[in-house]
This record gives C-alpha cells, structure tokens and sequence, in this order.
C-alpha cells in the first residue's frame, strides 16, 4: 500500500532543493538585490497612491516604456561583459570567465 503513495519530493523539486542548498555569494546578493529592487517599487508606488497630483497615464505610459528600454538595454550590456569575460578567459587559459579579470 505504501507503494500506491506518491513522491512527496519529485525530481524538479528534488533540484530545487539541492540548488537552494549550495547556494553561494553570489546566490544571496541577488536575492538582496531583489528584495531592494522589491522595497523600492512598493515605496514608489506607496509615493504614487499618495500623491496628491498623480501623472497621467500618457505620463505613466511612456515611463514604462522607457524602463522597459533600460532594463532590455541592461541586459544587453551585461550580456556582451559576460562574452568578453568568456572570451578574456580562453586567452588567459583559464576557461573559467569568473577567473578572468577586465583591467
């Protein structure tokens, strides 16, 4: 009967767990840096609902739009500085971009 009870942990979340576990640094600065970004929204839009004079939506629109721009931008720029350290470690011979150093 014990055999008819499904698995209480299956293997995705098997993988989640065992990634949560090895966690390291650079794991928990971004999640600091989510629950800032996090803590920052909240207080802007805390600030908005507040505000006496809130903008328009032609206003909010294209302020959305433009945070949609530089966040694409962002991620484009920390696309190509992850090739160049990919491309900095091959010449260094060390094959691991994290070892590579941009001077």
């Amino acid at each position: 009967m014990a055999d008819d009870m499904p698995v209480a942990v299956d293997d995705d979340l098997q993988e989640l767990i065992d990634e949560l576990m090895n966690a390291g640094p650079e794991d928990e600065a971004d999640d600091r840096e989510v629950e800032e970004i996090s803590a920052t929204a909240l207080s802007e839009a805390t600030e908005y609902l507040e505000d006496p004079d809130p903008p328009s939506p032609e206003q909010v629109g294209w302020a959305e739009g433009a945070v949609i721009s530089a966040q694409s931008a962002a991620d484009n720029m920390a696309s190509y500085a992850l090739d160049l350290r990919r491309a900095l470690a091959v010449f260094a011979g060390t094959g691991r971009p994290e070892e590579a150093e941009i001077e």
